[in-house]
């Protein structure tokens, strides 16, 4: 109990204070480039994963199996271009990356109460990604709690649209962009050919060379520069860029030990509860949310739609194993 309890509390901080601390950089230190947070996290994630394969490549090919059993094997470089799997992880690879920098720009256009009640609307996304591509439909359940979710996106951001809009289609692009890549993975990846540290390993080396030409091209990439060259350098700003860096990688690693370790039970009922503190948290920090009966409202339809979702989650998932278990004394 107390190692799940810990690997929760570590699941909540972490991803938590991914999203704390970019904002917390775009208001409080005026950073500019969305570019530059992504050149960091590709820099940060070739880094660790390079250190990973060039350990197991070069001096233990049998080391780091207690990863490999929570999922998150990690491989040698000849094992990383093999056969299909170097097509397929590329192309898992520009879309994790088109999602993340639409991320990037929506935390900083987009406050994070807002932010997080229209993330939570990816459920419709999906429900359109798998309408078109593999033409399943929801059912009247999940039809009603995604359409608690929208209607609470939309009551509690409509006042903001002025000064939260450009944010709104942001986020709403991340959504749509990780919702086909959710479906394109779940059809293509099914037998986890490419696993979650390959996904990293190719996101990053993808997303390296893009992001340097592009934030050398708009001339970000040296304010960056300046930033860890300065003769009186900013040490918060380098730490918080450092945190925002790595944090994807260890956010990755958080969540399958979530699922292994406490089951995806746990991960449905604590992300549900992350949300629900760093809405708060992101209000009393950036002050850029005013409490209003339609925000109120809103992020109140926003939440019961999210609990309702991970209540049935929940319930699928005790009935599946109550199942199961009457099949195994059947037998």
């Amino acid at each position: 109990m107390l190692i799940m309890g810990a690997i929760i509390v570590s699941y909540m901080i972490t991803s938590q204070v991914l999203t704390l601390v970019n904002k917390y950089m775009y208001s409080m230190y005026h950073f500019k480039s969305p570019l530059n947070l992504l050149l960091m996290q590709c820099l940060c994630n070739i880094l660790i994963c390079n250190g990973f394969m060039l350990w197991k490549t070069f001096v233990n090919p049998n080391a780091f199996q207690g990863l490999a059993k929570l999922g998150f094997k990690v491989v040698t470089y000849k094992e990383a271009v093999s056969g299909t799997k170097l097509s397929l992880g590329l192309i898992i690879g520009i879309m994790n990356m088109i999602g993340v920098l639409f991320g990037l720009y929506a935390a900083k256009f987009c406050n994070i109460p807002l932010l997080l009640t229209n993330r939570r609307c990816m459920i419709l996304a999906t429900i359109l990604m798998q309408m078109c591509l593999e033409a399943k439909f929801p059912d009247g359940k999940l039809t009603f709690v995604t359409s608690l979710m929208v209607a609470g996106a939309i009551v509690a951001g409509y006042e903001s649209l002025d000064s939260n809009g450009v944010g709104y289609i942001y986020v709403w692009m991340t959504n749509f962009t990780q919702a086909f890549q959710n479906v394109f993975t779940s059809k293509y990846n099914s037998q986890k050919q490419v696993a979650a540290f390959e996904i990293n390993f190719y996101f990053a080396c993808l997303g390296l060379p893009i992001m340097l030409f592009l934030t050398l091209n708009k001339g970000d990439f040296w304010d960056l520069y300046g930033i860890f060259t300065a003769s009186d350098p900013q040490v918060g700003l380098i730490v918080l860029l450092l945190v925002s860096g790595s944090f994807g990688f260890i956010i990755t690693m958080n969540v399958l030990l979530m699922v292994i370790v406490c089951g995806p039970i746990a991960l449905n009922v604590t992300g549900t509860c992350k949300d629900l503190i760093l809405t708060f948290v992101g209000i009393a920090i950036f002050n850029d949310q005013k409490i209003t009966p339609s925000f109120i409202v809103g992020i109140s339809l926003s939440f019961t739609g999210a609990g309702i979702f991970t209540y049935q989650k929940v319930s699928a998932i005790q009935e599946k194993n109550r199942q199961d278990a009457l099949d195994a004394k059947k037998k």
